[in-house]
């Protein structure tokens, strides 16, 4: 069996098998017997390969389980990590919008996994970081006038964009915007140009489609351009691909 374990691509297979058990209908009367295979296969990972699997799978799969299905989007993910939880009517179906379900959990210990599950990492790998940033720039980030900028007003992960940031050899500027009436706001303002936007693109590659270059400068991106960003672009596509397959996240 270690000749499987040390095979990289059995891990991720065994967790699609196990999703699409979930799939196969059963009879009415057989439903409540339906093993929870997603669980199974994960316990058997977590004792065969500890250092494979760790919470973040366990709660990614639970993500993935509760698209497949249909239930309570982070049900199965928050049950996966040990946390129970309760559903409750969210709000009441009306002539605009479909019923509302949701869930909760009021036990101490339960809120105290999920801090652990979300809190911020003791060492993060280049890989963590830039999926961070592809992240936070889908959630917080624009892209106007030529200008790339992230905002958020927590402290906390500005500070874990400039860190981030850092690492890949980014320039930027704090822009902090005081407002009356709500909190304080805190501006990343990327430096370098029309360049470093690509470079940052090109990098991190966020999932909004809207603030693609191309869209906003038909005719900047020349080959010329690209020939100049070409050698950076590679090297940092390969850096991220070694760190995803070698870092832990």
């Amino acid at each position: 069996m270690s000749r499987l374990r040390d095979n990289p691509w059995v891990l991720p297979a065994s967790l699609v098998v196990a999703l699409l058990l979930g799939l196969l209908p059963l009879p009415a009367l057989l439903q409540p017997l339906r093993p929870y295979w997603l669980a199974l296969v994960l316990a058997y990972w977590v004792i065969e390969a500890p250092e494979r699997v760790g919470l973040g799978i366990a709660f990614a799969s639970g993500v993935v389980a509760d698209l497949l299905y249909g239930g309570v989007l982070g049900e199965q993910a928050l049950r996966l990590v040990r946390v129970e939880t309760r559903r409750f009517e969210f709000s009441v179906a009306s002539a605009k919008r479909k019923p509302m379900q949701a869930i909760r959990t009021h036990a101490r210990e339960n809120v105290d996994r999920v801090r652990e599950v979300i809190a911020w990492p003791v060492a993060a790998s280049r890989s963590w970081r830039s999926g961070f940033l592809a992240g936070i720039f889908d959630a917080e980030g624009s892209y106007s006038d030529g200008i790339l900028r992230i905002s958020n007003t927590d402290a906390g992960i500005i500070g874990w964009i400039e860190e981030s940031l850092r690492i890949f050899g980014f320039r930027f500027v704090i822009e902090h915007i005081h407002r009356d009436v709500t909190k304080p706001i805190d501006v990343v303002r990327l430096l370098g140009g029309l360049r470093e936007s690509l470079r940052f693109f090109h990098s991190f590659d966020p999932a909004i489609s809207r603030i693609s270059l191309l869209q906003a400068y038909p005719d900047c991106y020349s080959p010329a351009l690209a020939a100049a960003n070409a050698a950076d672009i590679a090297v940092h596509r390969i850096m991220r691909s070694i760190n995803t397959k070698t870092q832990p996240d």
